[in-house]
């Protein structure tokens, strides 16, 4: 799959949109194009709420396979880290 981008494509997609998105969508066909019999879907919708990708068996009921897709940037573990670091209490030494 990582062939199947221009060399700095990715890259160029991570600092201008949610590149989640566009992984999902190369992953997705990538997969619909080599697991035959299995249907490949996006935002797929079971009882426990959107999937953003599931494979399918080929009557598209059944999932043989459920991926969830999240993407992040550096930065935001940054901020994430200064909270949790602020709340943790301070070691007691004995």
């Amino acid at each position: 799959m990582a062939t199947s981008y221009a060399p700095g494509e990715l890259a160029y997609l991570a600092l201008t949109s949610k590149p989640e998105l566009t992984v999902r969508d190369r992953l997705a066909w990538t997969l619909q194009t080599r697991l035959a019999g299995a249907v490949v879907a996006r935002e797929w919708r079971n009882t426990a709420g959107w999937i953003d990708l599931a494979v399918l068996d080929m009557a598209g009921h059944s999932p043989q396979a459920l991926l969830e897709l999240k993407a992040a940037y550096t930065f935001d573990f940054g901020g994430a880290r200064q909270i949790i670091c602020h709340q943790l209490p301070q070691p007691t030494h004995r």
